[in-house]
């Protein structure tokens, strides 16, 4: 009888477990977004470039990060309310849109 409890004790901490690796993934591409405007924004820093352009090559990172940051926080209440498969689904939203966005956002 014990191992059904020993087993149902393990599973009930799994999908807290994958919450907390999505969450860390999502703060992975937060910060990947904000280095990746500012170091574009830093490389070509140039006077022969306008700061209109450097914006348009650089913007997208920054605002899909922005964006990255909603749905952190969205998921970061929803797992504090225990809502751990409301967590997992959009964090595997914000992981498709870490690789989509960028592009949506280009002019």
């Amino acid at each position: 009888m014990n191992e059904g409890k020993q087993g149902q004790e393990m599973n009930s901490g799994k999908p807290e477990r994958v919450c907390w690796i999505l969450l860390t993934i999502n703060i992975y591409f937060i910060s990947s977004g904000y280095i990746t405007f500012f170091q574009t924004e830093f490389q070509f820093s140039s006077p022969l470039l306008s700061k209109e352009i450097i914006i348009m090559l650089a913007g997208p990172y920054l605002k899909t990060s922005l964006i990255l940051c909603g749905t952190f926080l969205l998921s970061l209440w929803l797992f504090f309310l225990k809502k751990f498969r409301a967590v997992i689904v959009v964090q595997i939203i914000s992981g498709v849109a870490y690789y989509v966005l960028p592009y949506l956002f280009r002019e």
